[in-house]
């Protein structure tokens, strides 16, 4: 089976959750917590958190975060919702990006779709880990280690779905140098047969 090109996918959802993560989720200042306390705000907080709860789409997705995520991403996304919803917004659009994904490509191929998913549950928890990290403290070196481990796991998996599709386009190069040996035989055969049907003397209805 065609592997998917879940290299190209993986890497727009990683960029993109890079993008997201790379917001500010604690406001420093008086000016910023007077944005976090607006109407505006703290409506589109009411509707973010009413969406996981009660829409059916939302609770299909909270579901399936809670299910297929490491804990720590389900707690980063209420948190986020609380103290930066415009940024939580886009970080539900890539947890919608994922699970629409990973379920298409479950029907089609359940093995590829695991490991897409857990490429990014590494990445995604990778960076929320990140997020928890300040440089000397007591827990630096252990939140580190945790980190090091969950990008080294995603670049493993990266790395076995690139082996995967350079097998399978090694394996099509191979198909097709034999096809193409094969009407190198036969160029006369080939070319006196198509002569015979220009010139009436057969006709690509013969057998």
């Amino acid at each position: 089976m065609k592997p998917h090109t879940l290299l190209h996918h993986t890497g727009i959802l990683s960029i993109a959750l890079a993008l997201l993560l790379g917001c500010p989720v604690h406001a420093e200042d008086d000016k910023a917590k007077t944005i976090e306390s607006s109407p505006e705000r703290l409506e589109l907080q009411q509707e973010l958190s009413s969406y996981l709860k009660s829409d059916a789409s939302g609770q299909r997705l909270s579901a399936f975060v809670q299910a297929k995520f490491p804990k720590e991403v389900h707690s980063y996304l209420q948190t986020m919702i609380q103290n930066d919803p415009d940024a939580a917004k886009y970080f539900i659009k890539y947890l919608h990006d994922v699970q629409e994904e990973y379920q298409l490509l479950l029907e089609e191929a359940p093995e590829e779709a695991e490991m897409r998913l857990q490429i990014e549950r590494h990445e995604s928890l990778s960076k929320v880990l990140s997020e928890q990290y300040t440089p000397g403290s007591d827990n630096s070196e252990k939140l580190a280690a945790r980190i090091k481990a969950e990008i080294t796991a995603a670049f493993d998996l990266k790395l076995k779905v690139q082996k995967a599709e350079l097998e399978f386009l090694e394996n099509e190069v191979t198909e097709l140098r034999e096809l193409m040996n094969q009407r190198t035989a036969a160029r006369d055969q080939v070319i006196q047969r198509r002569l015979d049907e220009l010139t009436g003397k057969r006709t690509h209805m013969e057998w």
